[in-house]
């Protein structure tokens, strides 16, 4: 049998470290605001060593911080959240809170789709209040590259809610995403569908939403759509992240 890259005890050492970090990006400054949809506030930023910017969406989720818990905890529940999901599997459960997966996820048309081996974290923060769910991208010689799929890196990737003040029965969600999909994808076609992840929130939303009966926020209404236009046409702190082309470069 061929041994993983990396102890299990070297996976958790890292994850600590990842777990502050994610707090510490969500918590900088310098993050700009995209738009506002289906309830959620999409914001981005640019990283000094890394030509692929990092993405937040923030929103406010009809679930306590228990539940939201309870739906991370259960891979599947990726389906939900990430429309782009396609399968996967479980490697190791490393304890109740760690586990390491290989999850497949669908690219655009003429794009070779993705595949990406992480290590998990469900649980709470440093302070006791906070829940995250954090990933990072690994390497195992167990799980090799599938040919049929180009392998991406998670950079700093994860959740982090706690209970809305005075409403307990609510959480506010915050999802940073930064993920290198590899292959030969020009950085600003990147760019441009790293922005569509923080719709994720959006997603748990409305799934929350459904479970308590209520109306969907998914596809904003009119006015949610006014208020969307009118904030990029005022250029109130808001920058659209665009591309001039789209090739896709090889097929990958």
């Amino acid at each position: 049998m061929v041994e993983p890259k990396m102890s299990k005890e070297d996976y958790l050492r890292e994850m600590v470290e990842q777990r502050k970090k994610i707090v510490e990006i969500a918590n900088s400054d310098g993050w700009k605001f995209i738009k506002h949809k289906g309830g959620v506030d999409c914001f981005y930023k640019r990283d000094d060593e890394n030509p692929i910017v990092l993405i937040k969406g923030e929103g406010i989720v009809p679930a306590t911080t228990k539940e939201l818990l309870d739906f991370f905890l259960v891979y599947e529940s990726l389906k939900i959240s990430d429309k782009t999901y396609m399968g996967g599997e479980v490697i190791e459960r490393i304890d109740d809170q760690h586990s390491i997966f290989l999850s497949r996820f669908k690219a655009p048309p003429l794009i070779k789709n993705r595949d990406f081996l992480y290590i998990e974290y469900d649980g709470k923060g440093d302070d006791g209040e906070t829940y995250l769910c954090v990933a990072y991208s690994i390497e195992r010689d167990d799980v090799p590259p599938d040919p049929n799929f180009v392998r991406g890196v998670i950079y700093a990737t994860g959740y982090i809610y706690k209970p809305v003040e005075g409403d307990p029965s609510k959480s506010h969600l915050t999802y940073i995403v930064h993920v290198d999909p590899k292959g030969w994808l020009p950085v600003m076609v990147v760019n441009m569908v790293a922005a569509d992840q923080a719709g994720n929130v959006a997603s748990v939303k409305e799934h929350f939403e459904k479970l308590r009966g209520g109306a969907s926020s998914s596809g904003s209404n009119k006015n949610e759509e006014e208020t969307e236009k009118s904030t990029e046409k005022k250029g109130e702190g808001s920058e659209k992240l665009t591309i001039t082309e789209t090739e896709a470069g090889a097929g990958e």
